[in-house]
């Protein structure tokens, strides 16, 4: 018997398997049992939950000098469309 990990999406009741599937060289050609057992693994850690310190000083580059200003967006008709 032989033990292979992969990694799979459940989505709306289907399995996507999502990486491609190697075997030992020393399996034997021919018709398998293959048997599934499913563990919900946990999402991985973001390593960052906001952006680093000094990010926005470090990549603002040649508008450095400029000020940052938000411009008045307005206010939104309730009677228009909303696109």
């Amino acid at each position: 018997m032989y033990t292979i990990t992969l990694h799979a999406r459940v989505d709306h009741g289907t399995l996507h398997i999502t990486t491609p599937i190697h075997v030992p060289a020393d399996v034997p050609d021919g018709e398998h049992e293959i048997v599934i057992a499913m563990q919900t693994t946990p999402a991985p850690a973001r390593e960052h939950a906001t952006w680093p310190a000094g990010f926005f000083e470090q990549t603002y580059g040649a508008l450095a000098d400029l000020p940052i200003e938000r411009l008045d967006h307005g206010v939104l008709d309730e009677r228009d469309p909303i696109l």
